[in-house]
């Protein structure tokens, strides 16, 4: 059994077993306008929660439009934040790049399984070594959005992150689950998850199988990395993020990596503009 094929059946047995108790703690009143903040108490402990050592549930957001009308379909942008993902109610990088009218905004935790005893560079990084532990939280946490919001248009629909956020949505695509990707019709990675188009992570040196990108038909990625070399550990992090693109574009991914100019680990206003002109122009 090849890498891949061992991460995704584990992870679809660990979520045979959590589904077997599912239930939902509670009803989520959505206002428009309005961030609704709420737990979902059968997902496993996010990245946040073990690294921060803390007893929370995990916990989700989502906001209407303001625009909203029930009887209408609306995209969603699900945003995946940086560092370690937060507690499930960040939607500040979200609310500036596509908030407002015509979006649904979600934010989720990151997830990995946490051993006390690796290395830090192996509890921040988020590889495909982490894909049984995320397919099992985000078809749970995917199930919430789509039960609470059944009137989502995946033919606009967004998954962005943003460092080890993009890291997340790294993951999602090496693994390919279509029920998880059919949600959506393009991906952003910004300063993060070059590895995807590697054998290996450059920061934990954790080894995997090249992802076959099976379930991206029909669909768009595209990889901002900032061009400033300074410190200099940017220049291989860099290539990394041409070969990723390079790799998503071999298997027939209509892929784009583009350049920030000037920029360093950060999107900027500026440029979430021009990620929204990319994101229209093919709809």
């Amino acid at each position: 059994m090849s890498g891949k094929s061992f991460f995704v059946g584990l992870a679809i047995s660990m979520l045979a077993w959590s589904s077997a108790s599912l239930s939902w703690a509670q009803d989520v009143k959505l206002t428009p306008g309005v961030p609704a903040e709420f737990d979902v108490p059968n997902a496993p402990p996010s990245m946040a929660i073990q690294l921060r050592h803390a007893s929370d549930a995990v916990r989700m957001t989502i906001k209407l439009p303001t625009d909203y009308d029930p009887n209408k379909s609306y995209p969603v942008l699900v945003f995946l934040n940086g560092g370690d993902g937060g507690m499930g109610g960040e939607l500040n990088m979200a609310e500036p790049f596509l908030g407002g009218e015509g979006y649904i905004l979600c934010n989720m935790p990151l997830f990995k399984r946490v051993v006390e005893t690796d290395r830090d560079e192996v509890k921040w990084s988020i590889t495909p070594a982490d894909g049984p532990y995320a397919l099992a939280a985000y078809r749970i946490l995917f199930g919430e959005l789509s039960r609470l919001v059944p009137n989502l248009d995946p033919s606009r629909s967004v998954l962005a992150g943003f460092s080890s956020g993009a890291s997340g949505v790294a993951l999602l695509l090496w693994i390919g689950e279509r029920e998880l990707l059919d949600v959506f019709s393009a991906f952003v990675m910004v300063e993060g998850g070059f590895w995807l188009g590697r054998t290996e992570d450059r920061e934990s040196g954790i080894a995997f199988q090249r992802g076959n990108f099976s379930g991206l038909d029909g669909k768009r990625v595209l990889i901002l990395y900032g061009d400033q070399t300074m410190p200099e550990d940017r220049i291989p992090w860099i290539a990394d993020a041409k070969e990723t693109g390079a790799a998503l574009q071999a298997a027939g991914v209509n892929a784009e990596a583009l350049p920030m100019n000037g920029i360093g680990h950060e999107f900027p206003a500026d440029v979430m503009e021009k990620t929204r002109a990319w994101l229209t122009r093919g709809w």
